[in-house]
């Protein structure tokens, strides 16, 4: 039985480019909590069951709502290139980018990062 993304697209890299850009970014965030899951475990030398459960409980909603972030963030990117054009679109696109540094740098100062 073949893959249901080889089925509905016709091939494992086909489709459109929504699709394909959720499921990239899904596999870089899944990468990044395998990381964070393997640092976390080494660093605090835990064997606890009960505590690496509870750090997956934590880290999936967290990936749930960073993939809704992204869906939202290709969505008005989308919706501004086709109202502002080619050039309105990467100036939005870096606004946001700007914005979202700056908050990641309040958010590092606020909670002592």
């Amino acid at each position: 039985l073949p893959p249901p993304r080889c089925v509905r697209y016709g091939g494992e890299l086909g489709g459109p480019s929504d699709a394909k850009a959720y499921s990239s970014f899904l596999l870089v965030l899944l990468w990044f909590f395998y990381i964070g899951l393997s640092v976390w475990k080494l660093m605090t030398g835990t064997d606890s069951f009960h505590e690496q459960i509870l750090a997956i409980g934590i880290g999936i909603p967290v990936l749930l709502v960073l993939m809704f972030l992204f869906a939202t963030l290709v969505q008005a990117l989308k919706i501004s290139k086709k109202y502002i054009g080619e050039e309105g679109f990467w100036g939005v696109f870096v606004a946001i980018c700007i914005i979202g540094g700056r908050m990641l740098i309040f958010l590092g100062f606020q909670f002592e990062w």
